[in-house]
């Protein structure tokens, strides 16, 4: 069994994001498992870009654009990981902004690392890549 059915049947094991991915009638567990190893290989490639777009007035909340650069035929897009990030559990916005709470610490590094965490917890990545994914950000 390659490592991607495994992270399909992990999918499918977690009543969590199977619970969100059925409200979803556009996302199934293998769009959400190829939208996570494509987040991957573009954090490996050094393509994903965190923005913080807004901060609240109380500077408890951010809204955070998370994207990749991808290249086709026809030249390059930017993918956008909303919907991936909603299926496992984070707040996004009609923007396709992820909302994200707290203060003290970077919040672009807090999403990332939680990212690689789950992303090692569902058998992605192994442990020593999620050691170094998890401390890479732009």
């Amino acid at each position: 069994m390659k490592r991607i059915e495994k992270v399909i049947e992990a999918i499918k094991g977690n009543r969590e994001i199977m619970k969100r991915l059925n409200k979803d009638a556009y996302c199934t567990p293998e769009m959400l498992a190829g939208d996570m190893q494509t987040y991957v290989n573009a954090l490996k490639d050094g393509r994903v870009r965190y923005s913080v777009m807004s901060v609240s007035r109380s500077g408890m909340s951010r809204q955070i654009e998370i994207i990749s650069c991808e290249k086709s035929d026809y030249g390059y897009w930017f993918r956008q990981y909303g919907r991936m990030l909603e299926m496992l559990g984070y707040r996004v916005n009609r923007d396709n902004l992820v909302v994200v709470n707290g203060c003290g610490m970077s919040m672009t590094f807090h999403v990332n690392y939680s990212l690689i965490h789950t992303f090692c917890r569902l058998g992605l990545i192994s442990k020593s890549v999620c050691g170094k994914l998890s401390q890479k950000i732009n």
